[in-house]
């Protein structure tokens, strides 16, 4: 007998339905109804109704496969084209690299306003837009453009130093290593950091025993794991004691990202606070020691950590929540 699927939300098995025919009908305008909250598009025994939403991504899928096979300079082009964030365009060119694909983030004679194929010494290559420089957008792009034809009248000053120092956040594909080497031109032993720091890529395989990380801080969240939710979470648990306040941090290095948490138990004692009000994620640089968590998801438990310096750009953006975002509201206003 067919498995009966409910036919609500609520978990109830409130009926089903069961294909019993099949009639070829020929072709028939369809189309899919965006429901406020939960939908289904099985029947009761397991057939998908909404076939053609299906096929769709299935062959936009295919098409995407095909040209990254056969134009993978080409694609990669308009992949690039339509990822905005330089962290996410860095992942992209780092995979690139590793398929033998490189790039130069913008030449100011050649780039226009989108990713480009360029053929150099007999081997393709990507060319970045003019919009990769700070400070140039559209309408400096088509300024440039249009200025490259005889008998136009010359940049103006500021574009044309904009143009002329040709800076982009995507001139390496490890700019924390980088900042790393001008901030600790000595190397970290200096600074009194002996233990090898592990590649995040790396760290998030489970690895037994302590294992230190280098990365930006991107995201920053403060918790009371006291608040209602929380307690609820836990099932009706309060913690008990002056201690109850949690960091939860996501840190990126030039190879992955990693959840990480600071205990309430440990966060007086490592004075965590001071990462709190020294704030600055997408820019402070941590060496941040703990130990992995034995399941699934991918998570740090903090022991300790060290402020090494700060990045030059927040290149890895301004994301925060929690009281520490509630806090720099407040301050803005």
């Amino acid at each position: 007998m067919p498995r009966r699927i409910p036919a609500n939300t609520s978990g109830k098995e409130a009926g089903s339905k069961i294909l019993v025919k099949k009639v070829k009908v020929g072709l028939r305008k369809t189309y899919d109804i965006a429901m406020p909250k939960h939908h289904n598009f099985l029947l009761a025994n397991g057939l998908v109704t909404h076939n053609s939403h299906a096929v769709s991504y299935a062959l936009v899928s295919y098409w995407c496969c095909y040209l990254k096979a056969h134009h993978p300079v080409e694609f990669a082009a308009a992949t690039l084209d339509a990822e905005d964030d330089p962290t996410k365009q860095i992942l992209l060119l780092r995979e690139l690299a590793n398929e033998g694909v490189s790039y130069i983030p913008v030449d100011k004679d050649l780039s226009t306003g989108k990713w480009q194929p360029l053929e150099r010494d007999g081997k393709k290559l990507l060319l970045g837009p003019l919009s990769n420089i700070a400070g140039i957008g559209p309408k400096g792009v088509e300024e440039i453009i249009t200025c490259r034809s005889p008998g136009v009248p010359p940049l103006s000053k500021s574009l044309l130093e904009k143009l002329e120092s040709g800076k982009t956040l995507i001139d390496s594909l490890t700019p924390i290593s980088d900042r790393l080497r001008e901030l600790h031109p000595n190397g970290l032993e200096a600074a009194n950091i002996i233990t090898r720091p592990t590649p995040i890529i790396k760290a998030q395989n489970y690895m037994p025993g302590e294992v230190m990380i280098i990365g930006v801080l991107r995201k920053l969240n403060v918790r009371d794991e006291n608040e209602a939710t929380n307690v609820e979470r836990r099932g009706g648990r309060v913690i008990q004691g002056p201690d109850t306040t949690s960091l939860l941090m996501t840190m990126v290095d030039d190879t992955d990202q990693l959840f990480c948490k600071i205990y309430h138990g440990k966060f007086s004692k490592i004075n965590a606070q001071q990462i709190i009000e020294r704030g600055r994620p997408g820019k402070a640089i941590y060496a941040i020691k703990g130990n992995m968590a034995r399941f699934d998801f991918r998570m740090m438990w903090v022991n300790s950590f060290r402020y090494l310096g700060d990045m030059k750009e927040e290149t890895y953006g301004l994301e925060t929540g929690g009281a520490y975002a509630q806090s720099r509201q407040q301050a803005a206003e």
